[in-house]
């Protein structure tokens, strides 16, 4: 049974860009909303702490998920080379 890896790790690019374009965009708007200055710039700063934090930890999660999918991909690499 062969198994097209060619798809797959197309795949991990897009999303390392996907992960990088939303980084980017929350980045962008979390700077034009401090450039913006508002009423008290203070009252805003728990809040994108917060927001940072949580992004933070959304990109772990997605690093360690993309390192686990790279883990399988070389794993049924070498079973799939193995059967060769």
């Amino acid at each position: 049974m062969s198994i097209p890896l060619a798809p797959i790790i197309l795949l991990i690019p897009l999303l390392i860009f996907a992960l990088v374009v939303i980084v980017i965009v929350a980045f962008a708007r979390f700077l034009f909303r401090l450039a913006s200055g508002g009423d008290d710039p203070r009252r805003e700063r728990p809040e994108d702490t917060r927001e940072i934090q949580q992004m933070h930890a959304n990109l772990s999660r997605i690093e360690e998920r993309l390192e686990a999918l790279e883990t399988i991909l070389l794993e049924r690499q070498r079973q799939y080379d193995q059967k060769a």
